[in-house]
Order: structure tokens, then C-alpha cells, then sequence
């Protein structure tokens, strides 16, 4: 609301945060409400790019929004649990 009671102007198009996945699927981008921003290679693993992609898809859930994880820390952490079961 403004000073003089009227409702602010709303934007003409929806707002939607950007996709997880980016560079053919194996990068997440984490962005975080604050605006912090965390990449994660998932092309990195020794392994089948099928079951990297499988496993970048699940870690951009957890990250995107309603995923559960809302910050930055809590992508991190997890990458750290990740990152040797995928080596």
C-alpha cells in the first residue's frame, strides 16, 4: 500500500525463479532468497552421464522452490554427502 491507501502496482508478468539445471542438465545452480548463488557439477562424477543426470535432477528439486532447501548452507552440506558417493 502507498502512503495514500492505494494498492501497488503489480508487475505484467509473473515472477518464476530460474531453472536448477543449466549446461545440458549436469550443472544446478542453486539461488538461494537472499541471492546468494552456488553451481554444482554434477559432470565432474566418473560415471554414466545417465545416472549424473539422474542425480543433478533430484539435487535441482531439493533446490528449486517448495524443495526444501532455502539457503545456501543447506546445498552445501548436502553436496558434501553427495560429491563422494557420486566419486
Amino acid at each position: 500500500m502507498s502512503r495514500r491507501g492505494r494498492a501497488a502496482a503489480l508487475p505484467d508478468t509473473p515472477h518464476q525463479r530460474p531453472m536448477a539445471l543449466e549446461h545440458g542438465g549436469l550443472v544446478v545452480l542453486h539461488r538461494d532468497q537472499q541471492g546468494r548463488v552456488r553451481d554444482y557439477d554434477f559432470g565432474t562424477f566418473p560415471a554414466p552421464e545417465p545416472w549424473q543426470r539422474s542425480l543433478a535432477v533430484l539435487f535441482a528439486t531439493k533446490c528449486g522452490p517448495g524443495g526444501g532447501w532455502d539457503s545456501v548452507e543447506t546445498s552445501e552440506a548436502s553436496w558434501y554427502l553427495v560429491r563422494p558417493f557420486g566419486e
